[in-house]
């Protein structure tokens, strides 16, 4: 959508036409994220460094920080440990190498801007048994550049 000028609605049709199903959760972020593009920027915006104006990131680190941004601002359902650690998985497979470490960053700072800010591990909705679990060989680690704890493969 960032990079093609395409709506929402072009975005699943592409999704639809290559043999794609998105499911529920695209729905809810594609209707947080339409139209409103530029107005999730300032959620992160203040998280940059002085003199690193959004023109200066990559179009897959911005649109990585805009969705995670929809998720902390506008699902109180999804804890934000889920959403940390979901979009700097995204970042180490699409980004930059440095791309993680970045967002993994910038998204700690949102966070503690967000009105998840004061979110407890007691927030979280119940685990659904029909869930996967975690793959095997994962481990918490934290991260050098911030206190959030994230998944990473072993």
């Amino acid at each position: 959508m960032a990079v093609g000028g395409l709506s929402a609605r072009e975005a699943l049709d592409a999704v639809h036409e290559a043999g794609g199903e998105p499911g529920p959760f695209t729905d809810r972020i594609l209707a947080l994220l339409q139209g409103r593009e530029e107005g999730w920027d300032s959620c992160f915006e203040p998280c940059l460094a002085d003199g690193w104006p959004l023109a200066r990131l990559s179009w897959t680190d911005r649109v990585i920080l805009r969705l995670a941004c929809c998720e902390l601002w506008g699902l109180p359902d999804v804890p934000p440990r889920v959403t940390i650690a979901e979009y700097v998985g995204i970042s180490k497979k699409f980004g930059s190498p440095e791309s993680s470490k970045f967002v993994n960053g910038v998204l700690a700072c949102a966070l503690a801007r967000s009105p998840k800010a004061d979110w407890s591990p007691t927030d979280a909705p119940e685990p659904d048994p029909t869930e996967e679990k975690e793959p095997e060989g994962a481990r918490i680690v934290e991260e050098e550049s911030s206190p959030w704890v994230i998944r990473t493969e072993a």
